[in-house]
C-alpha cells in the first residue's frame, strides 16, 4: 500500500515521502486529522533537542531519530479501515506522526465518543497537556491565575481553569491578535501597569524566558509558577534575586507522565478518557484554528522556521 508520509529531511526542509508500506500490525487507519503542535514542532524541525533526551522524546511509530531526518508528529485522529470488529468504522485518536494512512496495534488507539467530531478530537494531546497543567497548578476556587501565552495550549489551560468556580483568569500576550481572541472568550488581559498584578498561579505557556519573568514578578508570596514551555537545548536567562526570593515555587509540566499524586489512581487511558469528557463542549469549536492541505505542510513549517507563521494554531486535513 502507498502512503504518504511527513519526514522533516535537516533544519531548514521538510517533505512529503511516498512509499510501499508492509506492516503486521492490527489495526489500518485513514487519517482524517493531525494537529500541528507548534512550540514542540518547532524544536524538533530545527534539531534542538537535546541529545540526553532523545530516547525520552520518541513517540510512537516515528521513524528515523532527532538528529535528522526524522518522522514526527504526535496527535492523529482517523477512521479503522481494516482491523477488529470493535474497531472497524470507528473515529479513533492516537499518537502518530503525521502521515495519511497509519498501521498501528490496537492497545495504541483510543475511540472517540460518538458526540465528539473528528477536527475537535485532534485536540486531544494538547487538551492533555492542558489537564496536566491544571492538575499541578493546584487551581482553588478564589484563585487569581495569569497565564502566559495564548496558542493552543494556553487557550485549552485558561478554558479549563475558567471554568472553576470563581477562578479568574487573566492572559499576558504580545499578539494583538491572540489578544483580541482571548477577550472574545471573556479573559482578562494582563497590564503590567496595573495596580493589580498579583496571582496565586503564574503559568507560562508562550515558550518566552521574558513570559516566565513575568510570571515569577507577578505571583503572590508562596505563590505557584507553573512552567508549561519546552526550551529544547536553548539557555535561558531569568532574574531570581527579587520576587523570587518573597517565597514562591517554580514546577515544570508537561504531558508525558501522569503527575505523581495522582499516578496510583490514573493511567493515561484514564486520562484520555477525562479529555474525552472535556471535549464533549464545544467552546472548542470556537478556538481560530487554521486547516490546511497535508501537502500544504512542508510550506507550514518553512513558515514556522523562520518565524513567519502567525497562525493560531494549524490542523492538517487529510480529505
Amino acid at each position: 500500500m502507498i502512503v504518504k508520509e511527513f519526514w522533516h529531511l535537516n533544519t531548514s526542509e521538510s517533505e512529503i515521502r511516498e512509499h510501499d508500506f508492509q506492516s503486521k500490525e492490527d489495526i489500518i487507519i485513514k487519517s482524517l486529522y493531525s494537529l500541528v503542535s507548534t512550540g514542540t514542532e518547532k524544536i524538533i524541525s530545527l534539531g534542538m533537542v537535546p541529545p540526553e533526551i532523545h530516547s525520552s522524546m520518541r513517540v510512537p511509530y516515528m521513524d528515523g531519530n532527532f538528529n535528522m531526518p526524522v518522522k514526527y508528529g504526535y496527535s492523529l485522529v482517523g477512521e479503522v479501515v481494516s482491523g477488529g470488529k470493535e474497531f472497524l468504522g470507528k473515529t479513533v485518536h492516537l499518537m502518530h506522526p503525521h502521515q495519511d494512512i497509519a498501521f498501528v496495534s490496537e492497545q495504541d488507539i483510543m475511540i472517540v465518543p460518538d458526540n465528539i467530531p473528528a477536527k475537535r478530537a485532534v485536540l486531544t494531546s494538547n487538551m492533555e497537556t492542558a489537564l496536566n497543567g491544571l492538575w499541578d497548578s493546584k487551581i482553588s476556587p478564589g484563585d487569581n491565575v495569569l497565564i502566559c501565552g495564548f496558542g493552543s495550549i494556553g487557550a485549552l489551560t485558561a478554558i479549563l481553569m475558567k471554568q472553576i468556580p470563581a477562578v479568574n483568569v487573566f492572559i499576558h500576550e504580545i499578539s494583538e491578535s491572540r489578544k483580541q481572541i482571548a477577550k472574545s472568550f471573556g479573559f482578562h488581559i494582563f497590564d503590567k501597569e496595573a495596580a493589580f498584578n498579583q496571582f496565586d498561579v503564574a503559568i507560562n505557556a508562550s515558550g518566552s524566558e521574558d513570559a516566565l519573568q513575568i510570571c515569577i514578578n507577578n505571583t503572590l508570596p508562596g505563590g505557584l509558577v507553573n512552567e508549561m514551555s519546552w526550551y529544547g537545548d536553548r539557555v535561558i536567562s531569568l532574574k531570581l534575586g527579587s520576587y523570587f526570593h518573597t517565597g514562591q515555587k517554580i514546577i515544570s509540566s508537561q504531558v508525558s507522565n501522569i503527575p505523581l499524586d495522582k499516578l496510583a489512581r490514573y493511567n493515561l487511558k484514564r486520562r484520555k478518557k477525562v479529555v474525552f469528557e472535556l471535549l464533549k463542549n464545544d467552546i472548542f469549536d470556537k478556538l481560530p484554528f487554521s486547516f490546511v492541505e497535508f501537502d500544504e505542510l512542508p510550506k507550514v513549517f518553512h513558515k514556522i522556521r523562520n518565524q513567519t507563521y502567525n497562525d493560531f494554531c494549524t490542523i492538517v486535513k487529510y480529505q
